[in-house]
């Protein structure tokens, strides 16, 4: 984990680890960050990153902490987006999240994310209930805009990763072997602090990311080993 980096090291470091070589360029403090990252296992390239953008207040971000040693997290300077200059090619596969409004959302996939994060969706009721580990919940009123974009960022999430691996089952086994980058952008937890401030809800809002990521992350572990 570093403190911060800017969005440059953030692209050198994406290429390296995806097989590729890093801006000739690069400023020294910059190589040290990327040594720092890469120091584990010098010579290890994954050829896989799953690259994650959370907007939010530095105490909402900063509270994320992860029990897989394969994360790696880190703020980045003065981004609006983290895009990493980096498009497909024959030797690279790039998967970007949808950012599209949340608005229309649909109820399948409502449905698919309470059942993703062992909640539920009461299309009467238009609400959709997520569990904590605290054992409270937390609840999305549907007919409220900030919660719908909350949801439709989780929503994004979890199709980014069904997208991710389905594309890389299509090219197992094969002759081709593309590097593989996932983008996800997620802004639900800015829109809920822009919506509550610093109430209860985006505590437990930033809680349901947590879960989220994890199981996101246990996924792509399992289609990727």
């Amino acid at each position: 984990q570093a403190t911060s980096m800017s969005l440059d090291e953030v692209s050198a470091a994406v290429s390296v680890l995806l097989g590729f070589a890093p801006p000739a360029m690069l400023p020294a403090p910059s190589s040290a960050k990327l040594n720092e990252l890469l120091l584990p296992k010098p010579f290890d390239r994954p050829r896989a990153v799953f690259l994650m953008q959370i907007d939010g207040s530095h105490d909402s971000v900063d509270s994320f902490v992860s029990d897989a040693g394969s994360i790696y997290k880190t703020k980045i300077d003065v981004a609006k987006n983290a895009a990493t200059g980096l498009t497909d090619r024959d030797e690279l596969i790039v998967i970007r999240s949808d950012e599209s409004s949340g608005s229309d959302v649909l109820d399948n996939e409502l449905t698919n994310l309470a059942t993703w994060l062992e909640g539920s969706y009461q299309k009467a009721d238009s609400k959709l209930i997520i569990p904590l580990k605290s054992g409270n919940s937390l609840t999305l009123l549907l007919n409220k805009e900030v919660d719908v974009e909350f949801a439709s960022s989780l929503i994004s999430l979890l199709k980014t990763i069904k997208r991710g691996i389905q594309v890389h089952e299509d090219f197992s086994g094969g002759i081709v072997s593309p590097a593989e980058l996932l983008v996800c952008h997620f802004t639900g937890i800015k829109a809920l602090e822009d919506e509550y401030g610093s109430a209860e809800i985006v505590k437990q809002g930033v809680e349901v990311v947590q879960t989220a990521l994890t199981k996101a992350f246990d996924q792509l572990q399992g289609a990727y080993n």
